[in-house]
């Protein structure tokens, strides 16, 4: 069967401009639209709206508490999807200084965040990071089954989806560990 596409352009000013796009015939399923989400106040709105919501690991009863806000806002049923930020090594202390290596920039608040202009800035603001401090906002462990514990509170919460971002550049290993012990605990 041949896809059969309709294409028209538009010019169109006013809360959204746009110059000569082109639009193509409408699929017969509509796509879902995801909306993201960090704090409880955007979770709850987005419940009024969004087909789903995704967000970013936080410490557990943070993260409950988006959720909660999303279901309450109107998004009781709807997909939800995780970002997880995760930390693998043959060893903890070796997971722990490759995450702080890479990731020690991307803890800060968002009024922090909001406020550094430049590469230069975010590597300052990163030397003040103690690696321990990011154990609050990346699982970091060498042991895959206590990955495989913490995964599994974030299915008990109710995510349909997760997705595992290794913050450190062990990424072939992380791959492989992660393919051989990790994945098969959630296999159906």
């Amino acid at each position: 069967m041949s896809s059969f596409y309709i294409a028209e352009t538009v010019t169109h000013h006013g809360l959204v401009c746009v110059e000569e796009a082109k639009l193509y015939t409408r699929p017969q399923t509509l796509p879902l639209i995801f909306g993201a989400a960090i704090t409880t106040e955007t979770a709850k709105w987005l419940g009024s709206w969004a087909d789903g919501l995704i967000t970013i690991s936080h410490p557990l009863p943070k993260l409950r508490e988006v959720v909660d806000a999303f279901r309450e806002g109107g998004g009781e049923g709807k997909p939800m999807i995780l970002k997880v930020q995760l930390s693998y090594d043959r060893d903890e202390e070796s997971a722990l200084q490759k995450a702080h290596q890479q990731w020690r920039n991307n803890i800060f608040k968002n009024i922090v965040m909001a406020e550094l202009r430049t590469p230069q800035q975010f590597d300052a603001a990163g030397e003040f990071v103690q690696p321990k401090e990011l154990y609050d906002l990346v699982k970091i462990s060498s042991d895959t089954q206590q990955f495989v514990n913490w995964l599994q509170e974030y299915i008990d919460l109710g995510f349909d989806e997760l997705i595992l971002h290794n913050v450190n550049r062990e990424q072939e290993l992380f791959i492989r560990v992660f393919g051989e012990k990790v994945l098969p605990a959630f296999a159906k």
